[in-house]
């Protein structure tokens, strides 16, 4: 006979003092396998003692892990049915048992006084920890019954949301129906900012379904079943505004745009208060007060006019359409014209363009700085649309507030010289250039033409360019410098623009002093003696008269 056939034979209190000399849970743990006798005698043992070492921790890995008898077990030593787990996860064992859908021991849990409404370390109830995982093929509703026959609040949040949202999160429309039929409220609040109960988010479900590539129908519902259409999140912004933002998304569903005005969405509703910054839209910085005061903010079309969406112009028009402002202004003072553009090419923005123009807008609007629409598509480089405007009537020497004008705008455009955007400058100045852009015009904050060619290291072609129409060579900056002086002096490459590196610099800046001086006719400018951080001579008075020699005077001197 072997010893486990023996211990089949002793009475079950030999058993139990014979556990109880057993010091170590791990060591009766494995006495306990040594056969099933054993294993039924003393599990109530192993089970009584986990409540002494670790308040009885062990029910939640049983619930998790479907051991209903372990369950049963744990509860007959007396354990407190909401212990939560081990640091780190802490859910209770109505929390673990609901997550893996383990109907069984919800129901053993409930029946002996589990909370229902605090299941998880963010306090999360039962039913939204029921929903963080639905098994396949999601139509299987028997544990939301069961947790709902038992008194859960379908429109109880939890940290990360109601149960409504978290399965609209899913794009799940038949568990959106269902819970709408419970009775779920479309317009609750979906969890709470970094856990506090008592701080609950501002967006809602609608919100959820709006900016997710969900099913129109997911919205369909949730407009059907009351959800309010105005309602703006902590960032100020409206569903309408969510669904054309299009996040992610190679086009903006014009089906959910179209039902949210069937549903009564504002289409000119601006963007309202931030909560997220503690900020508004407004251009005045605070909500307006006064009803009778033009509301300003970013709207849908604006949206719609920035979007990178393929149909963005196509949106754009059917907001106008249905009402939507063309001159509407957002906090920046800008209109949808001035933020028009488009991913894909300058043909898409040449529509979008012509199309906000068809509806009246206003080819003379400025931002609150002053730039207008030429400026706008100097700053992007487009060649084609600038000529085009200039047809239209724009200015090509308009001012903003500062005293800039689009050729400085085209200039500011940041960019490696290598890059197909210093190809695209190019263009952009010589038909700002052609269509009669002075390149003498300095801002009051002193930028002009020559400086910002100078001093952002662009390419000889350009400067030469703006050199051949006349421009100023000895304008001298704010400290007193010309631009050759400027070019000179730079010693620290830090001070370089655009991450040029050092060799690169040094090339650069011989190059433009070799084009300068070809201009100008005063070696006066240089200045006396240029020396590295460190002391070092870099480039002396008799070097640069010296470099300056060895060109012939038909190359200095025009």
């Amino acid at each position: 006979m072997n010893s486990s056939s023996l211990l089949d034979t002793l009475p079950t209190e030999i058993l139990l003092c014979i556990s109880s000399h057993i010091s170590r849970t791990s060591d009766l743990l494995h006495f306990l396998c040594t056969n099933r006798t054993l294993h039924d005698v003393l599990f109530l043992e192993l089970c009584k003692r986990d409540i002494s070492n670790t308040g009885g921790q062990a029910i939640v890995a049983y619930a998790e892990n479907g051991y209903e008898n372990g369950v049963r077990c744990m509860l007959a030593a007396g354990v407190d049915v909401d212990v939560k787990g081990p640091e780190g996860s802490n859910p209770t064992a109505l929390g673990a048992a609901v997550s893996a859908h383990r109907l069984g021991i919800a129901k053993l849990l409930l029946d002996h006084g589990a909370d229902i409404h605090n299941t998880s370390r963010w306090e999360d109830p039962a039913l939204v920890v029921s929903t963080y995982y639905i098994p396949p093929p999601r139509i299987d509703t028997s544990l939301f019954e069961l947790l709902l026959d038992y008194k859960a609040d379908v429109n109880r949040s939890g940290f990360m949301g109601t149960p409504l949202s978290l399965v609209a999160e899913d794009r799940d429309v038949k568990m959106m129906k269902f819970f709408l039929s419970k009775g779920a409220d479309p317009n609750m609040p979906c969890g709470y900012r970094k856990g506090d109960a008592q701080n609950p988010s501002r967006r809602r479900v609608l919100d959820v379904v709006a900016e997710r590539n969900t099913p129109l129908e997911a919205l369909t519902i949730l407009l059907e079943a009351g959800a309010k259409v105005e309602v703006q999140n902590r960032f100020g912004l409206s569903p309408l505004h969510l669904v054309i933002m299009a996040k992610k998304q190679a086009l903006i569903d014009r089906g959910k745009v179209e039902a949210l005005l069937r549903f009564g969405a504002n289409v000119n509703i601006p963007r309202g208060f931030d909560h997220q910054r503690g900020q508004c839209s407004c251009r005045s910085g605070h909500l307006n007060s006064d009803s009778s005061a033009p509301v300003v903010g970013l709207t849908a079309l604006h949206i719609a006019a920035r979007s990178k969406c393929a149909n963005g112009t196509e949106v754009m028009a059917f907001l106008l359409e249905n009402g939507a402002d063309v001159n509407a202004i957002d906090h920046q003072g800008c209109t949808p014209l001035l933020l028009a553009k488009a991913e894909k090419s300058g043909e898409e923005k040449h529509r979008r363009l012509e199309t906000l123009l068809q509806h009246g807008a206003d080819i003379n609007a400025r931002d609150n700085t002053g730039c207008s629409v030429l400026h706008y598509q100097a700053h992007a480089l487009s060649s084609e649309l600038i000529k085009w405007l200039c047809d239209l009537g724009c200015d090509v020497n308009w001012k903003n507030d500062v005293g800039v004008t689009p050729i400085i705008k085209a200039l500011e455009t940041p960019h490696s010289r290598s890059s197909d955007l210093a190809r695209r400058q190019v263009m952009a100045v010589e038909t700002l250039i052609f269509l009669g852009a002075t390149v003498n015009q300095i801002s009051s904050e002193s930028k002009s033409p020559l400086g910002l060619a100078v001093r952002h290291q662009r390419s000889p072609d350009l400067t030469r360019l703006i050199l051949e129409q006349g421009a100023d060579v000895h304008h001298r900056d704010p400290d007193g410098k010309t631009h050759l002086q400027w070019v000179l002096r730079v010693i620290d490459f830090d001070e370089i623009e655009d991450g040029l590196q050092p060799d690169d610099a040094v090339f650069d800046r011989r190059g433009l002093a070799d084009l300068l001086l070809k201009y100008s006719g005063d070696l006066n400018d240089v200045a006396p003696l240029i020396c590295t951080p460190g002391g070092e001579e870099l480039w002396g008075l008799d070097e640069i008269i010296e470099y300056a020699e060895r060109k012939s005077a038909e190359e200095i001197y025009m």
